[in-house]
């Protein structure tokens, strides 16, 4: 699986063509985005899916040199679980 963006602040992951879940951000300026909701599809909740969209949202960010700012609770949690993360988080 891969996260691919589909529309402005949309970024969903796919198996087989289907859409699995997906992360929706908002723009914070130039080079920041909040990330505001993650989405799983009922049926692939409990397979790690959420985990995946965030951290291949980071590695994104990571990519493009952005930062992120976690406002849905998900993503505020797995910041809090992966210090790694701190790199691409927003500094408030």
């Amino acid at each position: 699986m891969e996260l691919k963006r589909v529309e402005d602040g949309v970024h969903a992951l796919r198996e087989d063509g289907v859409r699995v879940g997906y992360v929706s951000c908002s723009p914070l300026g130039e080079h920041a985005w909040s990330i505001d909701h993650t989405v799983v599809s009922p049926d692939y909740q409990g397979q790690g899916v959420a985990a995946m969209l965030i951290r291949e949202l980071v590695n994104m960010a990571r990519d493009e040199g952005l930062k992120l700012q976690p406002v849905c609770s998900y993503a505020k949690v797995q910041f809090e679980r992966h210090p790694e993360y701190v790199d691409v988080l927003l500094s408030s």
